[in-house]
């Protein structure tokens, strides 16, 4: 594996984790508020921004096993992380 592609696998489980950590932070501020409307909202903004940087990637020319595995286990927490969340709404 040569140095660019160590960045940006870097990067990329970086700017994922930072995704992960908004989703957490949205969920809970909706759920202690018991607002059902954001809960749908944040979900709904998640899916917009994960199809922008899916959009910029493909612009780019990144494919490959390594950003798929990087999208389903960014996918994966945050449903486990909605699914936690929704059971206190």
């Amino acid at each position: 594996m040569s140095k660019p592609d160590k960045r940006y696998y870097t990067y990329s489980i970086l700017g994922y984790a930072g995704l992960v950590l908004l989703a957490v932070v949205m969920f809970r501020l909706t759920t202690f508020h018991q607002d059902t409307l954001g809960f749908s909202l944040t979900l709904i903004g998640l899916l917009l921004i994960i199809n922008c940087l899916r959009f910029l990637e493909e612009k780019t020319g990144i494919t490959g096993k390594g950003p798929i595995m990087i999208k389903i286990a960014f996918g994966a927490a945050v449903i486990i992380i909605a699914t936690v969340f929704s059971r206190y709404i």
